[in-house]
């Protein structure tokens, strides 16, 4: 008798395709397994797949997959936790597997409050699905902190002089080492 699969073997094996080949998402807008940082209060967790559609020169999160290995229930496990990664993520949909079973979602307004769908979440048109967009993955907030950085930069001259000051020190002392 075959020992089942383990997690990351039904990610690889089974997953990955069905994204890529009945799904028809771009293998470039895959997130690699387990490759995308979710903020959980002080932790950063690991969501395992999530597909993204191109949004001017952004990613945007569409489809939050989590893989469970084969015999691990989906019911009590995967859907709150693929519910709750989706929800910071601010992904529409979100899916939970086996590999085998596919069970997908709409994401609803907080936790426990998304809607099971019977068939696979639509998908966006090929202008959103262009694979031609090199960026780096991270959570959507950082935009904001980033956002809210150069907005102090320019509107508190204080702020700016300190880290001008900071930038300048720092700049002096790798020269004297």
């Amino acid at each position: 008798m075959q020992s089942p699969l383990k997690e990351y073997e039904v990610a690889l094996e089974k997953v990955l395709p069905f994204l890529r080949d009945h799904l028809g998402w771009p293998e470039e807008l895959i997130s690699s397994y387990g490759r995308t940082p979710v903020q959980v209060g002080t932790t950063t967790v690991w969501a395992d797949y999530v597909c993204y559609m191109s949004q001017g020169q952004k990613l945007v999160p569409w489809l939050l997959v989590e893989v469970k290995q084969v015999k691990v229930s989906l019911e009590e496990e995967a859907i709150p936790q693929a519910e709750s990664y989706s929800l910071i993520l601010n992904s529409p949909f979100f899916c939970v597997t086996d590999g085998d079973v596919f069970k997908f979602f709409v994401t609803g307004p907080s936790q426990g409050k998304s809607i099971r769908i019977e068939s696979l979440p639509p998908k966006p048109s090929s202008e959103f699905l262009r694979g031609d967009i090199k960026d780096i993955l991270f959570p959507p907030h950082l935009d904001t902190l980033v956002d809210s950085f150069i907005l102090g930069l320019k509107n508190e001259s204080k702020f700016r002089d300190d880290t001008k000051w900071h930038d300048d020190a720092a700049k002096r002392l790798y020269q004297k080492v």
